[in-house]
């Protein structure tokens, strides 16, 4: 077995020379690298819950960890939720009144109903699933939502029977929810069911909406993206810690000193005849290689007290540090661009520059890759849970007339659209109404019920040239039909 090889002490910049008795004290202590524990562990079986496939207290903490993945997280539940929505009428007699009210209630929300979605988002993307509770008039099954609150990820566990959560921040205490719409009371406290409406309203559990990120390990709870990358996430901070104490306090070593064989040493005292901290064979060194670093030509004579056949020897290794601190950032790179593919974000939305193999920006085609990848899929996912919950459930609004949506701001994007419209407009596919509501809502126009508004177009000429006549003949119409009632007039009063 080859035996690991020792220094005496290392050399610094300057001829300073440290002891192999301070290294020890700068190595990386072997702490456990475990995830925060679970409050729930113990109680799954106890209370009929479902176990999910990671800890998610201890996902939740990587993002204090990791700049990286925090920005990540942050910046994909923006992207989702943060850019404001709207709701689109499905059919043309979609009732107004109804909108108004629909609107009104997600307006009156306090916490507003952005910031509710923004934190359930946050969850979504660092726990792998998001809640939603629904607060009702009354407390009672059939009372109108009177709000939406959020309901911290990981505090929440499924029961077995997927009709009921368990919520506890310290494994303790425990407060219950119920699904949407299950036709049974839940008592909040104990988590035991009733028949419908059999409970009052300050002790019935309140109903709770989850969306998850579709993993295939567990049908209960979600995964988030980045899971594949959580070995990188602790890479990254294992190797911000490397040594930095060390560096910090005495600087970059430039030898190791390697002393063999049966030498002696001794301790020099202060004038109290207590320790200093340091030998009569560590003050030669560093006394030797200050004046070297003053005079680099002189020669090196170094007194190792010993025994005369005791085959003292002594060795100066070079350490190659800029070799070491150059694999050390690419290895931090390599880090960084594990945890943001494994998240899919687009690098230059947290301020992350890369350029093409060719030396060409990539920058608009990653940006469409994580919007319609990414971002659309979950808006999708989201829009859905509120539509079906909220929008049209009999125990929600009960209307098909309207849908809620998210918006898009992409203003690069939005104009790209733009050019490609005005193309489409040249070449007599689009007509100006058709434009017109395409870019309504971003320059406040509205349709124009003029015919010439309908008709196609090839290079400012119109196509459909039916239309233009009749709207002529209307005119000549109306003139001649003026021009009788003039004659008429003169006619009885010359």
């Amino acid at each position: 077995m080859t035996m690991k090889r020792i220094p005496f002490g290392v050399l610094v910049e300057g001829g300073r020379f440290v002891p192999q008795s301070v290294l020890k004290q700068y190595e990386i202590a072997g702490e456990s690298k475990q995830l925060k524990s679970d409050t729930f562990r113990g109680k799954y079986a106890r209370k009929g819950l479902v176990e999910p496939p990671y800890n998610p207290f201890g996902l939740a903490s990587l993002s204090e960890k990791n700049t990286f993945h925090a920005r990540c997280c942050a910046t994909k539940a923006v992207d989702t939720v943060g850019q404001g929505w709207e709701l689109v009428a499905v059919s043309d007699e979609a009732d107004e009144e109804q909108r108004k009210e629909i609107e009104k209630f997600f307006k009156s929300l306090y916490p507003s109903f952005e910031t509710t979605l923004l934190k359930a988002a946050q969850d979504f993307e660092e726990v792998g699933w998001a809640c939603l509770e629904i607060v009702r008039y009354g407390g009672i099954h059939n009372g109108k939502i009177k709000s939406l609150e959020h309901v911290p990820a990981a505090t929440i566990r499924i029961h077995k029977s997927e009709n009921k959560y368990a919520q506890s921040w310290d494994g303790i205490k425990y407060r219950w929810f119920k699904r949407f719409g299950y036709e049974k009371d839940v008592h909040m406290d104990t988590g035991e069911e009733y028949p419908l409406g059999s409970l009052s309203g300050d002790v019935a559990a309140n109903e709770l909406i989850m969306i998850h990120n579709y993993s295939t390990r567990s049908s209960y709870y979600g995964v988030p993206d980045y899971v594949p990358a959580i070995h990188s996430i602790a890479a990254e901070e294992a190797r911000k810690d490397y040594n930095i104490s060390f560096f910090k306090n005495y600087g970059v070593p430039s030898y190791a000193v390697f002393i063999t064989g049966d030498f002696e040493d001794e301790a020099i005292l202060d004038e109290n005849g207590q320790p200093t901290g340091s030998t009569v064979l560590q003050e030669a060194i560093e006394r030797h290689f200050k004046e070297i670093v003053r005079n680099p030509h002189t020669p090196l004579i170094l007194a190792i007290p010993g025994e005369k056949d005791s085959n003292i020897k002594v060795e100066f290794e070079k350490l190659s540090v800029e070799t070491k601190e150059a694999s050390f950032r690419l290895y931090g790179m390599d880090n960084r661009d594990e945890i943001i593919t494994a998240h899919g974000v687009d690098p230059y939305r947290i301020g992350v520059m890369q350029v093409g193999a060719l030396g060409g920006n990539t920058a608009r085609v990653t940006r469409i890759n994580y919007k319609q990848g990414i971002i659309q899929h979950r808006q999708r996912l989201w829009e859905e849970a509120i539509n079906r919950y909220i929008i049209r459930d009999p125990r929600g609004f009960n209307t098909a007339d309207w849908e809620f949506r998210f918006r898009n701001v992409d203003v690069d994007e939005d104009d790209q659209d733009l050019q490609n419209c005005l193309k489409l407009f040249d070449a007599g596919a689009m007509t100006p109404n058709e434009l017109i509501k395409r870019f309504s809502g971003r320059y406040n126009i509205k349709p124009s019920d003029h015919p010439l508004m309908d008709c196609h177009y090839i290079r400012g000429q119109p196509v459909e040239a039916p239309r233009e006549e009749e709207a002529v003949n209307k005119i000549i119409e109306t003139l001649e039909t003026l021009k009788s009632r003039i004659e008429k007039r003169l006619e009885e009063n010359p």
